[in-house]
């Protein structure tokens, strides 16, 4: 079974953490969806730091408003613990 928790929305993209659990609910995996602003699953990642990466890269670095460079600037990943990651996207970002 898949949890989905919405991160972050911004220019139409959202990043979502999927959580895959057992029917206990204990978590076996954690990855990140990045979905375009038609509800398609642009690629699917391991770890946040990859998340960043796409952003940077691959996404258009001028969208109408701003940068989306900007907003991989302020994905920030902060570890809680050996499993677990918290994401840090600043304030100016809808969650």
């Amino acid at each position: 079974m898949e949890n989905r928790i919405k991160l972050v929305s911004n220019f139409g993209f959202s990043l979502i953490q999927v959580n895959d659990v057992d029917e206990n609910g204990n978590e076996l995996s954690t990855s990140y969806e990045v979905i375009d602003p038609y509800g398609n699953v642009l690629e699917r990642f391991g770890i946040l730091e990859e998340v960043k990466y796409f952003f940077k890269t691959v996404l258009p670095s001028k969208p109408k408003r701003s940068s989306t460079s900007t907003w991989a600037r302020n994905v920030k990943v902060i570890k809680v613990s050996s499993r677990t990651q918290k994401v840090d996207c600043g304030s100016r970002f809808e969650h």
